[in-house]
């Protein structure tokens, strides 16, 4: 079984003038997974170097230019990089006050175009009820309000002009102002509009509105396109300087995680135990000898981090073990165990030769359209090669399998095959969904016992692990011999049962012992291989049985609707086929199969120089 690569810690010792030099080799060798330096009475911390203050400020700029103009950059392109700091910010100082103008433009335009449509609304409430506009004018003694309402009863000398349009009820009422409070209880569900005084016609002041309208629409959409061209010419540059910038940073700051003293500085750290010897011969040929590379032996309970060392074909399955956690270092990876079963346990509950070949059509295609997804999509490709497989071995096509009299070629039928249990028949296919659990979870036992023989020696790993298999072994001969299948007495079984339950108590303490019955419910939980593919299946019969073939009996056009119904039901079912299967199975393996061994936790290696983005 696989283990993530194995690690030496390094201590790399120089003189505080060398460093940066040496600072430079480690980032462009790409291998040293730096261990933070704490402050000690012996060794204090490095300090960053001077310029960090400034690059950092700088970067700060940048992104905050990118975050103004919605850009994430594509690829950087070394040519575009400006090492001097001082034009660099000035560009961007300059950038971003232009951007800061054409931004305030188009608010501007915009918050004056929502004020003038307002207003335009006001006046086309007037037009409704016909009234001159110079009749809306402040007078010494008269008020008017003017609006929408639910219902108007006013008992106070008023004037009055009303009219229903749309549902809803529009008025402009004049009173006496001393009668204001009276007027305004009067009118339900008052939804007031304020008029200014107007010189024209509604029709002449609605028109300069709408010239209005279109001028700051033009102003608005000037500067949009003014950000779009920046945003265009602008984005490669900005990505590649703060790529640039990031990794100038990380070097300045890269003193901050090392021990000091006042003439020296020293990084210490974890890489590959195959790099050292080249590591070592670099740094000393680079830096003419005048550099210390030196193997030390970790802290105890120092968490050493995880590479994980698997081949291209099994590798976009580490995609699920980063969804969950990595591997301790020396634990198993079971990356190798996801790449043989996940997509074995897909095709199980799927099941369809036409489902397998349209998901494999799919996701080859979006392989082209979201490299960032490869790992997923390359794992789905797989899942989907094993469901066309199951589908030829269940004889299904899109759901049918037989058309007519012809019966499709199979080797077992999910929908007709039967086992019988105790003079019950049971689908064969959940029963051997509870045999395969019984292996994988097994499985599961054996890598715990050999992570735990590692860890904590032979006597752990029979108590904890070997434990649970061998209970399962006085089980089967218990029921054996009181069946009396096997000429051995039940007893034999009892003991073997008993002595595994002392033993499973020796190596985990009393959660051992109570855990014992989740080992059968687990084993149990994977009849849902069977269970998810037979609902897909009778949903596929439902749609081709219900609806597909009685409409193409009927012929003529039926058929058109046959084909429209069958391709819509179909698509659903594929749709539920891809969450379904995807989510039960990634289940099975979290939680039935990883609990047997997986204790995960590790630490993710990162080495210095990792960020590398210069090339996209």
């Amino acid at each position: 079984m696989i283990t993530p690569e194995p690690m030496t810690k390094v201590m790399v010792t120089s003189t505080k003038q060398l460093m940066p030099k040496v600072i430079e080799k480690l980032y462009e060798l790409n291998v040293l997974h730096i261990t933070e330096h704490s402050k000690s009475e012996e060794l204090d911390i490095g300090a960053p170097e001077e310029e960090a203050e400034n690059v950092a400020g700088l970067l700060v700029k940048i992104r905050a230019v990118k975050s103004l103009l919605n850009v994430n950059g594509t690829k950087a392109d070394p040519k575009l990089i400006m090492k001097s700091h001082k034009k660099l910010s000035g560009l961007v100082d300059e950038v971003n006050g232009y951007i800061a103008e054409r931004k305030h433009e188009i608010k501007k335009a915009d918050d004056d175009i929502i004020v003038l449509l307002a207003e335009k609304e006001r006046l086309g409430i007037l037009k409704i009820l016909n009234l001159p506009l110079h009749i809306f004018r402040d007078h010494k003694s008269i008020d008017f309000i003017a609006g929408r309402a639910k219902a108007i009863d006013i008992k106070v000398p008023h004037e009055i002009a009303e009219k229903e349009h749309n549902g809803s009820l529009y008025f402009a009422v004049f009173f006496r102002k001393e009668d204001e409070n009276a007027v305004r209880a009067s009118l339900k569900g008052l939804e007031e509009i304020r008029i200014k005084p107007y010189k024209g016609t509604p029709d002449q002041e609605m028109e300069k509105i709408e010239k209005n309208v279109a001028r700051l629409e033009n102003i608005s959409s000037r500067a949009s396109k003014d950000l779009a061209d920046i945003k265009r010419n602008w984005d490669i540059f900005l990505k590649t300087n703060e790529v640039y910038l990031s990794e100038r940073l990380e070097k300045l700051e890269a003193p901050l995680k090392f021990a000091s003293t006042k003439n020296s500085l020293t990084a210490s750290g974890f890489i590959p135990e195959s790099k050292f010897e080249a590591v070592s011969n670099e740094l000393n040929r680079y830096l003419r000898g005048r550099v210390v590379v030196e193997k030390i032996n970790a802290g105890k309970g120092e968490r050493i981090p995880v590479k994980l060392r698997n081949s291209r074909l099994v590798k976009p399955f580490e995609f699920f073990l980063g969804l969950y956690s990595l591997p301790s270092y020396n634990e198993i990876d079971p990356t190798f165990m996801l790449f043989i079963t996940f997509p074995i346990f897909f095709g199980i509950m799927l099941g369809d030769v036409v489902y397998g070949a349209a998901l494999l059509i799919l996701f080859l295609y979006l392989k082209k359209k979201l490299p960032s997804a490869k790992g997923l999509l390359n794992s789905m490709t797989q899942a989907s090669i094993f469901t066309i497989i199951f589908g030829l071995i269940f004889g299904e096509y899109l759901g049918f399998e037989k058309i007519g009299k012809f019966e499709f070629p199979h080797i077992i039928s999910r929908v007709e095959g039967s086992i019988s249990i105790a003079g019950n028949e049971v689908p064969a296919i959940l029963v051997i969904g509870v045999l395969i659990g019984l292996v994988h979870v097994n499985i599961g036992f054996i890598l715990g016992f050999i992570n735990e023989l590692k860890s904590h020696g032979l006597a752990k790993a029979i108590n904890a692990k070997l434990s649970w298999i061998l209970f399962e072994l006085g089980l089967v001969l218990l029921v054996l011999s009181l069946l009396n299948a096997i000429p051995v007495h039940y007893l034999l079984g009892a003991i073997v049962m008993l002595s595994s339950v002392v033993m499973l108590y020796l190596g985990e303490g009393i959660q051992g012992p109570i855990e014992l019955p989740t080992m059968f419910s687990n084993m149990l939980s994977y009849s849902r291989l069977g269970a998810v593919g037979l609902s897909s299946v009778y949903l596929a019969l439902v749609v081709n049985e219900h609806f597909v073939l009685p409409l193409v009996e009927k012929g003529g056009i039926f058929i058109l609707f046959a084909i429209l119904i069958g391709t819509i039901g179909h698509a659903i079912n594929l749709a539920l086929g891809i969450i379904g299967p995807f989510l039960h199975s990634i289940r099975l393996h979290y939680v039935e199969f990883f609990s047997k061994f997986f204790h995960g936790s590790g630490l993710q290696y990162t080495p210095f120089g990792a960020e590398k983005t210069q090339e996209g």
